[in-house]
């Protein structure tokens, strides 16, 4: 009896491993036909690409046939840049309003002045002893050869002090050689302490080496003797045509 038991469960042993063993091949045969459906389907509905048909072709040039080839175009003519007329010269600037300087009258009779010193010293008094020059001349102006010299304030009548101006300014100017009708009209300021500020060319005399000449005489001669003690103005306002 045992080995009749023995025997049945080694059969059924042997059905099971046989029916695992199948399920196993089945298994494997439905994914691997599964898995070539998925690669090899698609394949089957796709249209075969047509074929490209090639022709030769030999390239002959003209010269073999006997075509002559056409020459070159000519290359395209530049036209001329366009005359540009010159601008006609600008007008030339109005004269600008210069005051009437008053300048000191000359007598006949008058015995010329002593030519200054070079450096004339600076003065501690109010008035000199004599004014250089005709004793009748402008208390608001001062002129030599070279130089004319006004003031703006006519409240200024200190004759001798323009003396001085004119006379330093003079010494320090070397004339260019241009025509003795040349000349320039200067404005500046003469501070308390004699300082010479806001110089300005006012009227060019058309040489610039003859303006710049001017104006180096001009500032050379900075700083003039002070102003007179009882001449209160901080400034002095000086018109001064240099020929």
């Amino acid at each position: 009896m045992p080995q009749e038991i023995d025997r049945i469960f080694a059969d059924r042993r042997r059905r099971a491993r046989k029916e695992r063993v199948g399920s196993v091949v089945i298994s494997a045969l439905f994914h691997g036909a599964l898995t070539a459906g998925f690669l090899f389907l698609p394949a089957l509905f796709v249209k075969p690409e047509p074929q490209v048909e090639y022709v030769s072709v030999l390239v002959v040039p003209p010269s073999v046939l006997g075509i002559e080839e056409p020459p070159p175009p000519p290359p395209p003519r530049t036209p001329p840049p366009p005359r540009v007329e010159p601008a006609p010269p600008p007008p030339p600037p109005p004269a600008p309003d210069v005051p009437v300087l008053r300048t000191a009258k000359k007598e006949p009779t008058a015995k010329p002045a002593p030519p200054p010193p070079a450096t004339p010293p600076r003065l501690q008094h109010d008035q000199p002893p004599r004014r250089q020059g005709s004793p009748t001349g402008d208390a608001l102006g001062a002129a030599n050869s070279h130089a004319t010299l006004g003031v703006e304030d006519p409240n200024f009548t200190y004759g001798w002090y323009l003396d001085q101006v004119v006379n330093r300014i003079t010494g320090n100017w070397t004339r260019p050689l241009v025509g003795p009708e040349v000349r320039a009209l200067f404005y500046f300021r003469i501070q308390r302490d004699g300082t010479i500020t806001d110089l300005t060319l006012t009227e060019p005399s058309g040489f610039d080496e003859f303006d710049a000449a001017a104006r180096r005489a001009v500032a050379a001669s900075s700083p003039l003797p002070p102003l007179p003690r009882a001449y209160k103005p901080a400034f002095l306002g000086i018109n001064l045509i240099v020929k």
